[in-house]
């Protein structure tokens, strides 16, 4: 088993599908910063996370939000737009923590606390 915990922010609204057989997963992206100034540089990771908790907590990740994410680095094969095979990496979320407010430029009315998350 591996493990990796990424701080950062959502890039966008989380994207919740249903597989064939009706189990939902949602799909987000975080962005994380390492250094500053010039030698700032931002890394992505594509993040899902499974079954009823996608869903449930669909309302509070939304773009801007700041939060921990835990969970599995899986590296899987598809096939791009050229023909070629490449490889991709994403993490399946296990646990995530919310931190604190989204940005305040983005900041939307909350309709209950986000420490009353119900997962």
């Amino acid at each position: 088993m591996n493990s990796i915990n990424i701080v950062g922010r959502l890039t966008k609204d989380i994207d919740i599908r249903y597989t064939p057989n009706s189990k939902a997963v949602g799909s987000f992206t975080v962005a994380s910063d390492i250094g500053y100034g010039d030698n700032k540089k931002t890394n992505f990771f594509d993040c899902q996370l499974w079954g009823d908790r996608a869903e449930k907590v669909a309302q509070y990740l939304t773009k801007g939000q700041a939060l921990t994410v835990i969970g599995e680095l899986e590296i899987y094969k598809y096939q791009a737009k050229d023909g070629t095979e490449r490889q991709g990496v994403r993490v399946n979320v296990n646990n995530f923590e919310l931190q604190g407010k989204k940005q305040e430029s983005q900041q939307a009315p909350a309709s209950e606390p986000i420490d009353d998350i119900p997962f």
